[in-house]
């Protein structure tokens, strides 16, 4: 996902906010913070996306991301009968 962002840098491509496949290790969140940060990106955050996982498997990359600044929220899609997106952040 690093050499990800940094070529989606170096093609003028800026969001503010980047989604992010969860992530098991809260080094590689940490990682992910720094290049997409680099380069006075200062104010650029980073969201977790869910992937369809189980509840528990969110939650652990939630916890994992939690205490790195840089990561402000989550995006969580859901398939049932119906469809469902929860987004989310801080405070709510």
């Amino acid at each position: 996902m690093v050499e990800a962002i940094q070529q989606l840098q170096d093609a003028h491509v800026e969001p503010d906010v980047w989604k992010i496949e969860g992530l098991d290790r809260r080094e590689d969140c940490e990682k992910i913070v720094a290049v997409a940060r680099q380069g006075g990106r200062n104010k650029v955050g980073c969201i977790i996306l869910g992937r369809g996982e189980d509840d528990k498997k969110v939650r652990e990359w939630l916890m994992k991301a939690a205490g790195v600044p840089g990561f402000i929220g989550f995006a969580v899609a859901a398939q049932s009968s119906g469809s469902r997106s929860l987004t989310g952040g801080p405070g709510r």
